[in-house]
């Protein structure tokens, strides 16, 4: 049967406005100065069985779309935000990896079960910041603090591995539209990466890393989740654009030349000019049927399998790693199907990513049509014949200016004229 993890200190981490918990962590120490980290993810694949109606339309959506006034779900409310959703103090059935680690963040092994666990806490991601700082923060039993604090340990030595291994972080400020009850634009929020947002992130990296490789293991079918190596012509061109700001790198030969120039970036007065072109350098990851390796992340195997509630590649690789547990219900999801999900999800993906790009832009720019006259700190980050693209500070949009001629980087004052919400466009001009 099921292991059942009651004696757990277990919790979830995530936003302040979260609605649906898909996964939650545990640690214990594991003996010999090492620690055994628990990823339980919801066990979706228990309620959503293959071939039925709920599944041709969750297959159908493939992923959640999240819009900045609401969410449309790729499964019902009922499971996202009831059955599957890893409340606090209730029971729910879950899919779990345990992950032997040392201090140092490496790996000593990996296992898989079936399991149910009772979440103790939620915690939100500003709450973990505070106990990883010292801060006292209520309601925290003492197992559970305990236990954070070694996982902010962990987070840090787990990083530095991963970039000494050549993974690529880009740290981009990340701005999200708040809205009121009707939908309308209210204001610009600025989001920080904090420390609990890594801390998540690298645990849900190895517990992504350890499915993958575990299926690929047991030769099973599953949706393996790729990132090519970038076109030598894109690096070329990277190098040219580098040298327009003043930056002389060779075209970067691997992902540790990238990672060099991201760690300038940090540092350069344009840093984030710098960080965009070495994104648009890359190519885009996809899910693929054949396991590849993953070069942002520096990853010979991976896979996604932390949120099987918005994302259908999660499902199937939840069912196809029941499976190998030895309880499948029914069929593992079979190769001809898996190869066809590929493509479908990547374009469903793609769709779900234009769509939310096309809501933000458009109420951003309903809330700067409000600032018409305004003048805005902005940096150039794109050059054309005509004029030249800029990134407004403190707002994360862009717009053009039309008939600027100006250096890729340079530091420009621009005047808000006015905006078109439904083209989600800002018209601006160089201020005087």
């Amino acid at each position: 049967g099921r292991r059942t993890l009651f004696h757990l200190p277990v919790c979830t981490i995530d936003g302040a406005d979260a609605k649906d918990f898909d996964d939650a962590v545990s640690l214990e120490p594991a003996g010999a100065g090492r620690w055994r980290l628990g990823v339980h993810i919801a066990d979706v694949s228990y309620y959503v069985r293959p071939g039925g109606a709920l599944d041709k339309e969750a297959y159908r959506r493939a992923t959640s779309v999240y819009l900045p006034d609401r969410v449309v779900p790729m499964l019902p409310h009922a499971l996202s935000s009831n059955l599957c959703s890893l409340m606090p103090d209730v029971e729910r059935l879950t899919l779990s990896t345990f992950i032997t680690l040392g201090e140092d963040g490496r790996v000593y092994g990996t296992e898989e079960a079936e399991t149910v666990i009772r979440s103790a806490r939620r915690f939100t991601y500003e709450e973990v910041d505070e106990v990883l700082r010292g801060k006292a923060v209520p309601n925290v039993p003492e197992a559970l603090h305990s236990a954070v604090m070694t996982m902010g340990r962990l987070q840090v030595a787990l990083s530095a591995a991963r970039i000494a291994r050549g993974a690529l972080d880009f740290d981009m400020p990340e701005y999200r539209v708040v809205t009121d009850a009707q939908g309308v634009p209210v204001n610009l929020e600025r989001r920080d990466r904090l420390q609990s947002h890594r801390l998540i992130e690298e645990f849900m990296i190895l517990a992504n890393e350890a499915v993958a490789r575990r299926l690929i293991g047991a030769n099973r079918p599953a949706l393996h989740r790729v990132h090519p190596v970038p076109d030598p012509q894109k690096l070329a061109m990277l190098s040219r654009d580098l040298a327009k700001l003043g930056v002389k790198v060779q075209p970067p030969k691997d992902a540790r030349g990238l990672q060099a120039i991201l760690k300038l970036a940090g540092r350069h007065p344009s840093g984030d000019a710098i960080t965009v072109l070495c994104v648009r350098s890359l190519k885009q990851a996809a899910y693929s049927h054949e396991p590849a390796p993953h070069y942002g992340l520096a990853s010979k195997a991976y896979c996604h399998f932390t949120s099987p509630i918005r994302r259908y590649p999660d499902l199937i690789v939840h069912r196809a790693l029941r499976h190998v547990l030895g309880r499948g219900v029914g069929v593992a999801p079979a190769p001809g199907y898996v190869a066809t999900a590929g493509p479908h999800c990547s374009e469903r993906e793609r769709l779900a990513a234009e769509a939310e790009r096309h809501a933000v832009n458009a109420l951003r720019a309903e809330l700067l049509a409000k600032r018409a006259g305004q003048i805005l700190d902005a940096v150039v980050t794109r050059v054309e014949a005509y004029g030249a693209f800029v990134e407004l500070a403190g707002t994360g949009g862009s717009g053009l200016v039309r008939g600027l001629r100006a250096q890729l980087g340079s530091r420009v004052r621009v005047l808000i004229e006015g905006a078109d919400p439904d083209m989600g466009r800002v018209a601006l001009r160089l201020a005087r």
